[in-house]
């Protein structure tokens, strides 16, 4: 009676040629590792014939294989995505129309305004009279100084005198 069997990778080993004297004797007198042992062998004889073909092929016909391989994947990648593709377009699609019928309607309820502001009219008589009044107002505090230089190097129009009087008469001169 035999309780403990050999493990795959013993089995696999002794497929392969080797053997260690444990493996040896369990194999004399276990049928059950010696059947699955001999499975193993035939894999192992059918994997080193492919081995064989394969390296034994040309590259044309690596080539070949390799275009076959990528073709089945590209219609793999095509098929899962063509129905993602359908309903993004869908998608796109609804919001653009949905989008379409807000602008319409957002610009058809403002109404329309002048986009010149309206400048009330001012009669050329008041705008003469406004800056009339400001030539006439004292030159400010700051002023002054600037005032009095421009009075002693002769004036606007040549006198020393009181900036008011100076406008006054460019005034009455027009």
């Amino acid at each position: 009676m035999i309780s403990i069997h050999l493990s795959d990778e013993e089995l696999t080993a002794a497929a392969a040629g080797e053997r260690s004297p444990r493996t040896a004797g369990h194999l004399e007198i276990c049928p059950q590792c010696w059947e699955q042992m001999s499975i193993y062998r035939g894999r192992l004889a059918s994997l080193k014939q492919d081995v064989c073909y394969s390296g034994g092929r040309s590259a044309i016909d690596w080539g070949r294989q390799s275009r076959s391989i990528q073709q089945r994947i590209l219609e793999a990648q095509i098929r899962k995505t063509a129905g993602r593709n359908v309903g993004f377009v869908l998608a796109t699609s609804a919001l653009a129309v949905i989008l379409v019928i807000f602008l319409v309607l957002n610009f058809r309820s403002t109404p329309l305004t002048p986009t010149t502001p309206t400048v009330a009219a001012i009669s050329d008589a008041a705008l003469i009279s406004d800056i009339e009044a400001r030539l006439d107002q004292d030159l400010p505090e700051a002023l002054q100084p600037a005032g009095l230089l421009v009075g002693e190097m002769g004036g606007i129009d040549g006198q020393h005198g009181n900036h008011n009087t100076s406008h006054a008469r460019t005034r009455t001169q027009q």
